[in-house]
């Protein structure tokens, strides 16, 4: 008989509880406030400050980090035009030397060590130059090489970093002014105006090199485009 009279008042006690949940839970903010003694005031208030010093905190994170991501991504981006502009120098050298060559302007370089005086005469003329040529075009072979080994490099760095923007850089208005500004600069021309002895060369790299700086262009309107910026509907 207790275990019975025990077992009802704690089914009581529960249903009180669950009663005075309910009326809290249905009590709005304005209420709790308005009935809040100063104690309660006070400890809100610390959680509400720190919370809003963990929301800016965190904001400040992303912005810091988004400067960086922009930093890397921008240094890689003028990268790839310097290297560009250095490689395109390169792009008929095959021609340049067989015209050297043909013309013995090589004549005038200086001779190995291993060469003796006798370079007068017609065949070993013949033979230094052929010697010169070869040399030279495997040092441009090398020089080109390493060009393009850097501009790919910068291109991998700056895919990388688009593929996977989660700070945003591509939409703050910040970077996409620093951006179009570079876009109007010398080096930028230079590079416009080497584009097609680079595409003849190099068609790839030309081709991947444009489609970075073609993230940062006005895209032109489309069919299903608003005819009014949305911007200044959402402003009226």
């Amino acid at each position: 008989m207790k275990y019975r009279i025990r077992l009802s008042a704690i089914i009581v006690l529960l249903f009180i509880v669950f009663l005075v949940i309910r009326s809290q839970a249905s009590e709005t903010t304005y209420e709790f406030y308005s009935n809040a003694d100063q104690q309660t005031l006070d400890i809100e208030t610390r959680e509400m400050g720190n919370q809003l010093r963990t929301m800016f905190n965190q904001q400040d994170v992303a912005g810091r980090q988004r400067d960086i991501d922009f930093a890397e991504y921008f240094a890689n981006l003028r990268k790839l035009v310097f290297y560009s502009n250095k490689l395109a120098t390169y792009s008929d050298y095959e021609r340049d030397l067989v015209f050297a060559r043909d013309n013995e302007i090589f004549k005038g370089l200086p001779q190995e060590p291993d060469q003796d005086d006798g370079a007068d005469t017609p065949m070993n003329r013949k033979e230094f130059t052929e010697t010169k040529y070869e040399r030279m075009k495997k040092n441009v072979q090398e020089e080109i090489a390493t060009y393009q080994d850097l501009i790919q490099l910068s291109l991998d760095s700056c895919q990388s970093i688009i593929a996977n923007d989660l700070t945003g850089i591509m939409i703050y208005p910040g970077y996409q002014v620093r951006v179009k500004r570079f876009m109007e600069g010398k080096d930028f021309r230079l590079y416009t105006d080497r584009k097609d002895i680079m595409t003849q060369a190099w068609p790839e790299f030309v081709a991947q090199i444009d489609t970075q700086f073609s993230y940062w262009q006005e895209k032109p309107a489309g069919p299903d485009d608003p005819i009014i910026d949305p911007t200044i509907t959402g402003a009226l």
